[in-house]
């Protein structure tokens, strides 16, 4: 015999009449439901959960309410909707279905109350009025539902009433909180006692998410709120929940996992949705210094962790709410202004970072402050920096020197490290494209010291990658290599996705030049990964154009013009030059592997007025040269002679410098004066090989100098044909001999 006991936490006070049953008769079974537990002898508890339901967005691809298409709680919701109005068609409004039963968390008696509404409203537009808070519309008139399931207000009255009054309080105060929250965070923002949240999860109407962790049905934390409005309290808690989450952001922002990392990240999004909220109430409370206070760290969290769009919708109603007050907050809003503009600039939306910009330059002109020292001067040298940074960006190099040298020579950068820091960095940027190494070495020492002093682990690494790519360009191999190592510990440390695949790029890059194409493929394919998970076109650009070269060297060349193609087209789309510069030449680079002559001559020459026009002779170099052998495979010598005049012409240029590629350049070169019989070659292949050697000195790992001078076809080129070998024969590799400088004979065979 079963017995079933419906609704039993009313009359819990029975429970000793149960025992007593179950004692005198053995052979029967009770059924409880109850939102409490009857702590029987012999009890076993199943906890009841709303259906199952779907988020947001994941509405089933099928145009068709068939039920297989559809969750438990969205199949209960068109079967009782069709229940009740048989010529209803509902095709075409599942992602609505899928939304309105979010909403509803599943909830068995909120679905069939909403079905019921569908005669007057689209599902739609009843999850509209649910986010506008009309949840008084669920209740069901008909004769056929029990009065106390008439409506989820009476559901929840009478779990109300069971409660102590300190424990309705508690319950009250908790709706301020969205999705899971800490124990720690109920206690600072409600003043909860420990046992009143035990009483609440005994109750049901808390769900234990998780050790330390609580969690609030849609439903429960709407009647909670309505109470908590009920007692004059809303205020007073939405403000120590404001205060909260943006007094502890630092914290939770240095514990928070990377996406898709960790079995925390759920949590970490609902702490996400809390500040969310906290930062609007502040924002529409005056809650000034708090906004204040946590800029930097929701800034510094929405850049490394390439979650711009989330951080421009945070930030940006903020700055206008601001503008719009009455008791406006200006320096606040300018800080807001440009930490916009920096995240523009992150996501590549050049554009409007320099929209926001210009504005926020002819508001500080005009506005009074008092003080000229103030913030608003800081302000000022932030536009600037950031406009000259874009201007690097956009291969306008000369303006770009206009911007930054007010800010570096500015008083105020001697004192305040993180703008000392921003502003050599991006002048070390400058220098660098420029082809000055040394000065841009200077810089981006400046840059780490103030970094290091504003103890910033991402900066740190990103000057320590850029650091690296100068010491490359000045041959310094090694010191380059251990420079991307620190960068890779300190992108870890500081949990930058971004950024790791930025470094990884440059190691493939470094690890291809020196014949590693296998380490090159490993660091290429991390890269790719990441920026898998992540939305940072602009670093997915780089990851391409460093896998069209690992494609390249492993002569995958369909894969590398994939790869290069991709590149291509992405870096038009972002409309950054430098960066579609270095994509058109990967592309030129595989085309003319792959015989692709006149494909590859055109990009070579596009490449080589990019360079040009962008005022890099170190870089158009190569472009030249890329031409020339061009000119050389289809037998036009006619045609690549002057080049090749131009390219000696200005060797002192190129010779130097590993990011020229003048090891290549002097294959190219040698090879069109020897089909030309000019007696220059000779010079040139000596000049060639010394430069070669120069770079294998450079190298302290045996294992690398031998790859680079093995492994690598144009070194292996400049090696023969020094040596006067035909196709067949490689002069032998003496590390030792590397290592004492006397590889080279004083006069190269003829």
């Amino acid at each position: 015999l079963l017995l079933v006991l419906d609704n039993f936490e009313h009359i819990l006070e029975g429970a000793d009449f149960v025992v007593d049953l179950l004692r005198r008769a053995p052979a029967v079974r009770v059924l409880v439901t109850s939102r409490l537990a009857l702590r029987c002898l012999g009890e076993q508890v199943f906890p009841v959960g709303g259906l199952a339901y779907a988020a947001p967005g994941d509405a089933p691809p099928a145009e068709s309410t068939d039920a297989r298409a559809l969750t438990p709680s969205g199949r209960l919701f068109v079967q009782r909707a069709q229940a009740m109005y048989p010529a209803l068609a509902l095709t075409g409004t599942e992602a609505d279905v899928v939304e309105l039963c979010a909403l509803l968390g599943g909830h068995p008696l909120a679905i069939e109350l909403a079905a019921v509404l569908v005669g007057q409203f689209t599902p739609a537009e009843l999850a509209q009025l649910l986010r506008q808070g009309e949840w008084q519309m669920l209740a069901a008139s008909t004769r056929a539902v029990e009065a106390r399931h008439r409506s989820l207000e009476t559901v929840f009255a009478a779990s109300w009433e069971l409660l102590p009054p300190q424990t309705q309080q508690t319950l009250a105060a908790l709706s301020v909180f969205t999705g899971r929250f800490s124990r720690t965070a109920a206690v600072a923002v409600t003043g909860a006692a420990v046992e009143s949240l035990a009483t609440l999860v005994a109750h049901s109407l808390l769900h234990q998410a998780g050790p330390g962790l609580f969690e609030m049905h849609a439903l429960v934390r709407h009647y909670a709120h309505a109470q908590l409005a009920a007692q004059r309290a809303v205020d007073d808690i939405c403000a120590r929940h404001s205060r909260y989450y943006l007094h502890e952001a630092k914290s939770w922002i240095k514990s928070s996992p990377q996406p898709g990392v960790g079995a925390s990240q759920g949590a970490h999004q609902d702490d996400l949705s809390n500040l969310r909220n906290a930062w609007t109430w502040a924002y529409t409370h005056g809650r000034i210094a708090w906004l204040h206070r946590a800029l930097p760290d929701l800034l510094d969290f929405f850049s490394s962790r390439e979650r711009f769009q989330e951080g421009l919708a945070l930030f940006k109603p903020a700055a206008a709410a601001l503008a719009a007050s009455d008791d406006a907050a200006p320096q606040l809003q300018h800080a807001l202004l440009i930490a916009c503009a920096r995240l523009h600039i992150k996501q590549s939306d050049l554009e409007a970072a320099e929209e926001i910009l210009e504005d926020l330059l002819q508001t500080l002109a005009v506005s009074p402050f008092p003080q000229a020292g103030d913030a608003p001067d800081v302000h000022r040298l932030e536009c600037y920096m950031l406009r000259g940074f874009i201007r690097v960006r956009q291969a306008r190099f000369r303006q770009a020197r206009e911007q930054l040298l007010p800010v570096i020579h500015a008083p105020l950068v001697a004192t305040d490290a993180v703008l000392r820091g921003d502003a050599f960095h991006m002048l070390s940027n400058l220098e660098y494209q420029l082809g000055n190494w040394q000065a841009a070495q200077r810089a981006e020492e400046a840059a780490i010291m103030a970094h290091d002093e504003a103890q910033d682990a991402l900066k740190l690494a990103i000057g320590q990658g850029h650091l690296g790519n100068i010491r490359w360009a000045q041959n310094h191999f090694t010191p380059a290599l251990d420079h991307y190592e620190r960068a890779l510990d300190l992108c870890r440390q500081s949990e930058s996705r971004g950024n790791e695949g930025l470094i990884c790029y440059y190691l493939a890059r470094a690890l291809v030049y020196l014949g590693d194409s296998a380490q090159a493929a490993a660091y290429v394919a991390r890269d790719l990964a990441i920026h898998e998970t992540i939305h940072d076109p602009r670093g997915r650009c780089y990851a391409l154009v460093g896998a069209a070269y690992v494609a390249h060297a492993q002569q995958e060349y369909d894969s590398a013009a994939t790869y290069a193609h991709q590149a291509v087209a992405l870096a038009q789309a972002l409309r950054e030059l430098i960066l579609l510069a270095e994509a058109t030449e990967a592309l030129a680079h595989v085309l003319t592997a792959h015989g692709q002559w006149i494909s590859g001559q055109e990009m070579w020459r596009r490449a080589y007025e990019m360079r040009t026009v962008h005022e890099q002779p170190h870089r158009a170099a190569r472009c030249l040269a890329g031409l020339a052998e061009v000119y050389l495979a289809v037998d036009d010598l006619e045609a690549a002679m002057p080049l090749v005049d131009t390219l000696l012409a200005d060797r002192n240029v190129w010779r130097n410098s590993a990011v020229s590629a003048p090891l290549e350049i002097f294959r190219i070169c040698g090879q069109i004066l020897t089909a030309a019989n000019d007696p220059r070659a000779r010079e040139v292949r000596r000049d060639g090989h010394d430069v070669l050697m120069q770079q294998v000195r450079a190298l302290n790992d045996d294992v690398l100098r031998r790859a680079f001078l093995t492994r690598v076809p144009t070194n292996v080129a400049l090696r023969r044909a020094y040596a006067g070998a035909d196709d067949a024969t490689v002069p032998a590799v003496s590390v030792a001999a590397i290592n004492d400088r006397t590889e080279r004979p004083d006069s190269p065979p003829k």
